[in-house]
Formats: C-alpha cells, sequence, structure tokens
C-alpha cells in the first residue's frame, strides 16, 4: 500500500490549496498559509500526496563477487 488509511488534514493535502511558494500554500479560502495549516473547509484530494520516497538499495562489496 502506498498511502497510510490516515490522512492529515492539511492544506498541502486539500483540494482548495495551490502551491505557492517553498513554505506557503496559496488556500481559495484563506488567501497564503502554511502548509500544514488545517482548517474546516478541508476536501481531500488524493493527487496532491507525495508517495514517500523509495528505499536505499544496498550496494554490495567487492568481495561479494569474489569466486572462493
Amino acid at each position: 500500500m502506498i498511502f497510510h488509511k490516515q490522512v492529515r488534514k492539511i492544506c498541502a493535502h486539500c483540494l482548495h490549496g495551490q502551491p505557492f511558494s517553498a513554505e506557503h500554500e496559496l488556500c481559495l479560502k484563506h488567501g497564503p498559509v502554511s502548509p500544514d495549516y488545517t482548517c474546516p473547509a478541508f476536501e481531500y484530494d488524493p493527487l496532491r500526496r507525495q508517495p514517500p520516497p523509495p528505499p536505499q538499495m544496498k550496494v554490495p562489496g567487492d568481495e561479494a563477487f569474489q569466486l572462493e
């Protein structure tokens, strides 16, 4: 599963928010706000969520490829 079932009700995941700058979202209801801002007009937009980065693959050392 990509996402958790619990959704944080923040502007970064809201239908009314749009990216404005690195530290602000532009809310259609409240204007420029923090991405972590919460309001009663929250409507979830699944396309606004970013999946977590994939785990880093462990690269085996040279000793793993040597014959005994």
